[in-house]
Formats: C-alpha cells, sequence, structure tokens
C-alpha cells in the first residue's frame, strides 16, 4: 500500500514539475488572427472608400462636360436655326 502511495505521489511531482516548466499557452492565438484580420479588413475599407470617391469625382467631372456640350450642341442648334 505504501508503495502505491509513493508511486502516486512521484507521478504527481513529475505532472506538477512538467506543469510549472511547460505551462500552457492562452488561448489569444485565434484572438490575435481576429484582430489582424479586423485590421485588414478596415484597411481594405479604407481603400474601397477612396477607389468609390474617385469614381465619383469623375463621374461628376463626366457630368458636367456632358451638360457643358449639351448646352453647346443647343447653341450650336440655336445658331444654324437663326441662320436657316
Amino acid at each position: 500500500m505504501q508503495k502505491f502511495l509513493a508511486v502516486g505521489f512521484v507521478v504527481l511531482a513529475v505532472i506538477l514539475v512538467w506543469l510549472l516548466s511547460n505551462p500552457p499557452k492562452p488561448r489569444r492565438e485565434g484572438v490575435d488572427d481576429t484582430l489582424v484580420r479586423i485590421d485588414e479588413l478596415e484597411k481594405q475599407d479604407k481603400e474601397q472608400n477612396a477607389e468609390i470617391e474617385k469614381l465619383k469625382k469623375q463621374f461628376s467631372d463626366s457630368t458636367s462636360r456632358i451638360a457643358d456640350g449639351e448646352k453647346q450642341a443647343n447653341a450650336a442648334i440655336g445658331t444654324m436655326q437663326m441662320v436657316v
């Protein structure tokens, strides 16, 4: 009986020494990966928003040029109607 208790204490001591020398790592790996992914998505969002603003400006410039061309065409048509 004493032999079993001695073996049990030795096994517990070995497990205790092993746990103290190799503490379990906290489960932050998943959290860190998620935070990195969130940062990447926020960066992509900012880039996409900048691209959207650029395209909005290009569209606005294009519609302004179309409106200017339309005014010039109407003026030319009016001039041609006056001549005829």
